[in-house]
């Protein structure tokens, strides 16, 4: 039985979308702290997990309200400002590997652009489990370079960032495969252009 819907989809003051809100913000305090912070610290780790958190409770929250057109849009937004941004910060002051960040970043690249095509199509390309697991990879490995006596094992961060990149490669050929698979089935759908 569905759960009748709390907000309307074109909502915007939602439950999801506070906590959201409180995400972008605490991920953007912690960009700024990382940018000046040289090794890893208590504080940041904590606003990062927090962040962390609020994205599995915003979800939470999406999943049983009902889900929004902002909220669609905005969630998707935060986690990359609070992925992306966290570690181009720790690149940045050279606390990970470059490399894997770029992975990482083209995935996510790639991603936007598809969804964004097929969203001026009329169509979606919701996130799947292994993109939701490859969002816990990232935040993980993240967590291990802001936390004081791991942070420093550059061997230990950088692993674990590299198993974040190579779920964001999985995960990218993945939602790749779906497209090709959306694609296929408008195809023999009538008066349809995919």
């Amino acid at each position: 039985m569905e759960r009748p819907r709390k907000y309307e989809r074109d909502a915007v003051l939602t439950r999801a979308n506070a906590v959201t809100g409180a995400r972008l913000l605490l991920s953007l305090n912690t960009i700024k702290d990382l940018t000046r912070e040289k090794k890893p610290t208590w504080k940041t780790l904590v606003k990062h997990v927090a962040a962390s958190v609020g994205d599995h409770v915003d979800g939470r929250f999406a999943r049983e309200d009902g889900s929004t057109e902002s909220g669609e849009f905005l969630d998707p937004l935060v986690d990359k400002i609070q992925i992306i941004g966290q570690l181009e910060a720790l690149a940045k002051n050279d606390r990970v590997s470059r490399l894997p960040v770029l992975i990482i970043e083209t995935r996510e690249a790639v991603a936007t652009w598809r969804r964004v095509k097929l969203k001026k199509m009329g169509f979606s390309l919701p996130s799947k489990p292994l993109g939701k697991k490859k969002t816990v990879a990232e935040q993980v490995a993240i967590g291990i370079a802001l936390t004081p006596g791991l942070g420093e094992r550059k061997l230990l961060v950088n692993a674990s960032l590299w198993i974040a990149a190579g779920l964001a490669v999985v995960s990218g050929i993945d939602l790749l495969a779906e497209e090709v698979s959306l694609r296929r089935a408008l195809q023999t759908q009538p008066n349809v252009k995919a």
